[in-house]
This record gives structure tokens, sequence and C-alpha cells, in this order.
């Protein structure tokens, strides 16, 4: 089952409960550029995201526009009104008094005018969308929320899903995007098929009540003009000292309005597996952090997906070498690609 978060009134209570957690955030964040995905795009605003007092801040329309709302703007009141479907909020430049559906509460920081732009909480205004808000050390911010934002490219929209469950042997948070208008009716249809059986089959998993099971899912998007690239990763964790985890790939053609193989890359006439296996075994000497493991004898068709102009192809942990290795990735420029269509 889908869940997003949609009573405002718990979120509100809840806030005091992140302080902690957004302090450590932004001060995380200290000395180094924040990036803020909404959906795994990367949101770009006039100005970078500001600090202030241990609350990171956005510019209003970038951030409230992104997640659904209507924003007007109050010169003589200084005020500021957001509005998506039913959900209201009002707030005051340099007030913490905020109204969220006629309900009076207090922010952890005021809205304030910075170089002509209105800031305001990025978590406050993520939460009270129905938005969940984690943060990567050393990446940023992200934001997963039921509104479909604009792909990079202009192919369609995408929104985030997710499925969630804890009962203590059994959890799993899957996130899996949903995409909107992307190329033909038929590929987003295809798309979002193929991503809720992904979350099904993670989730339907069963063990004993002795056993333990946690499993969380992540991905991230490549999007290119004639190309849409998915990475899935599924972390699964049953006990012992670490974890497992495995890359899933989806790549689409948005011109020819389908889901593709690898073969769908390369002429009739190539043998596309001679010539990838040639390369990389051509390529695997002359990578100093593999070298020194297992040689290259074979790749698996279904592990690749394409990221601008390049072609992945990438090897699961232990496939190539011990745990610590991690996943082997061939990046392949598209131009050294013998036969491509």
């Amino acid at each position: 089952m889908i869940r997003h978060c949609n009573d405002l009134t718990s979120f509100m209570k809840k806030l005091l409960l992140t302080t902690i957690f957004s302090a450590f955030m932004t001060t995380a964040a200290l000395g180094a550029d924040l990036t803020v995905f909404i959906n795994k795009i990367e949101l770009e605003t006039p100005i970078p995201p500001a600090l202030k007092n241990d609350y990171t801040f956005l510019p209003l329309r970038s951030v409230a526009e992104a997640l659904g709302f209507a924003v007007e703007y109050d010169a003589g009141e200084r005020s500021i009104a957001l509005e998506k479907t039913e959900t209201k909020i009002k707030m005051t430049i340099g007030k913490t008094d905020v109204i969220v559906n006629g309900e009076i509460f207090s922010l952890p920081a005021e809205p304030y005018i910075f170089e002509n732009y209105t800031l305001v909480p990025l978590r406050f205004i993520s939460e009270a969308a129905g938005a969940k808000v984690e943060w990567i050390p050393e990446v940023g911010a992200f934001v997963y929320s039921n509104t479909a934002v604009p792909l990079k490219s202009g192919n369609g929209r995408v929104a985030s899903a997710l499925y969630e469950k804890n009962l203590g042997n059994v959890a799993y948070s899957i996130y899996i995007p949903e995409f909107y208008a992307t190329g033909s009716q038929s590929l987003t249809t295809a798309l979002n098929e193929y991503f809720e059986a992904f979350a099904e089959k993670i989730t339907a998993a069963e063990i004993a009540e002795d056993e333990t099971l946690i499993q969380n899912s992540d991905y991230e998007i490549f999007d290119g003009k004639k190309y849409l690239s998915v990475l899935s990763t599924v972390e699964t964790y049953t006990g012992g000292a670490h974890g497992t985890y495995l890359e899933t790939a989806l790549t689409a053609d948005i011109e020819a309005g389908k889901i593709i193989s690898l073969a769908d890359l390369f002429n009739e006439t190539v043998d596309y597996k001679e010539f990838l296996l040639a390369y990389l075994k051509e390529s695997w000497p002359k990578n100093p952090k593999y070298s020194e493991y297992f040689p290259v004898e074979t790749f698996t068709p279904e592990n690749f997906y394409i990221k601008d102009d390049l072609l992945i192809i990438f090897y699961q942990p232990y496939e190539m070498g011990p745990y610590s290795v991690g996943t082997v990735k061939f990046e392949i420029p598209f131009e050294d690609l013998e036969g491509i269509k």
C-alpha cells in the first residue's frame, strides 16, 4: 500500500521533535554547497540555499511551486499564502507564527527576505506538503513528494511513492518513481507497472517469526533527451556483520516510446555482446581500482543504464571482487560504441 503523510495537525505537533535532526542536517552542510533534490530531480533556485539559526532556508517560490503549492504574496502585510488541495498555509515575514488550516503554530525560524527573495524553512514547507525529507551527508537534502515535478529533459514529470512497513522482525521502506506524461501513454504505463511490480516483489517477502528481514530501496534518475534510465538500489539485512545490496536498472527510449534492452541500442548486424566483452576485457587492466581483482570473463546484459553520453555496464557486489569493492561500473562513451543506432 502506498502511504503518504497528509495529517498536517499530527505533523505540526511532531515538528519540535525534528529540531535536533534539522540542526544536524544544516550544521553538516556548513562549509559545503547544499543541494536539494525533489523526487530525485535537483531543485534549481535563483540563489543558493541559506542557513539561519541552524535551519535550511530556500527561496519560497522555488520550493513551494515544486511541491504543488499556489503562492500569493501580500507586499502590504508582508504575508505569504500557500494553497494546495485541502492545505492552506499563511505566514508572515519576520514572524514565527504560522496558520495551517486555521490553526496557529510556531515556526522554528521566521521567514525573511534576502536579495529580494523570500526565504522559508525547507523542512516545514516540505512536510506541510505531505512530503518526506531525508538528509544524506555530503550530498544534500532529498525530498520525496507525491507531487510530480518536471524532468530536466522536459520529457514528462516524476513523483515519488513510498511503500513502508515495520513489524519488528520485518521492516521495509521502498521508494519508487511515478511517471507522468513521459513520451507516450503506453511508455508511461509500462514504466509505472514495472516499478509497482518491483515494489510488490520486495514487500511480498515472508520469513519465519524468529528471523529478521530489513529492506530499504531508493532510486536515481538519469534523464536525457533520448534516453531515460532509472537505477534502483535495494539494501537487505537479515542479520550478521553487514547487509547486502543489489542494483537493478531500467532504460527507456523516449523517442521510440518503449523500455529497451541492451540489444536495442545496436544494429542487428553487430554482435554487441562480443564487442562489449572485448571492450571490457581491454579496459579492465587500465583501471587501478579494480585490476587486482577478478578478470572480466562475461557480463550480464540486463545490468546497464545510460547517463549523459555514457553506456554504463555494472557488476553486482562479489561478482568482480570482495564485498568491499562494491558495485563495479564501466563507463563506455557512445562515440566508442561500434554499430550503435
